[in-house]
């Protein structure tokens, strides 16, 4: 328990604002995501995850993803997988599709990096290194300031409201999600 809340001061003394575009090291109480550009205005995300609820419940992720630019601000793509050949896997018939992994998606949210975590295929059975794919849905801060500008769009959508004191649950989804603020924009 003491190691998790050193970790979890650590990663709150590292944080940093102001940093420009969306390359670097982002983190947030369960640990770390890394995005490094690629090609064609894409990113490679890195994501250490760890999440300690006490006892025996604990939740590791360690993942990477393909991100591309898609609509409204976001970078979307399929979490990558490696082949799993190991004969403790269940055999699939042959004849079968292959099961769709989990896609991620992100985007610059203020100071923040807003990640969301999807799971198309029911038959999608899991990562040999992430014990849970929904422990990387979350909101990240820079940590550290990173030198290298990228140029991501990182515009923002506020909404009608002042999200520095949301009054409702509501408020604060609405906050979270660049969508949602557009739609209160356009409702308002």
């Amino acid at each position: 328990f003491a190691e998790t809340l050193r970790r979890r001061a650590a990663a709150l003394e590292a944080i940093a604002s102001g940093r420009p575009g969306i390359a670097g090291t982002w983190v947030n109480a369960f640990g770390s995501i890394t995005l490094t550009p690629a090609d064609s205005g894409a990113y490679r995300l890195a994501a250490d995850l760890r999440g300690d609820y006490g006892g025996d419940r604990r939740r590791t992720c360690q993942l990477t993803a393909d991100l591309k630019p898609a609509g409204g601000g976001w970078l979307a793509g399929p979490v990558v997988t490696e082949a799993d050949t190991s004969s403790n896997k269940a055999k699939t018939d042959a004849a079968a599709a292959p099961a769709k992994p989990p896609s991620l998606k992100l985007r610059r949210q203020g100071e923040t990096l807003r990640i969301v975590g999807t799971i198309d295929d029911e038959g999608w059975d899991g990562f040999n290194d992430c014990s849970s794919m929904w422990q990387v849905t979350g909101s990240y801060f820079a940590a550290g300031k990173d030198a290298a500008s990228d140029k991501a769009d990182t515009t923002f959508v506020t909404p009608t409201f002042d999200c520095t004191k949301p009054e409702t649950a509501t408020d604060e989804e609405i906050c979270a999600d660049p969508d949602l603020a557009g739609n209160d924009q356009r409702l308002n």
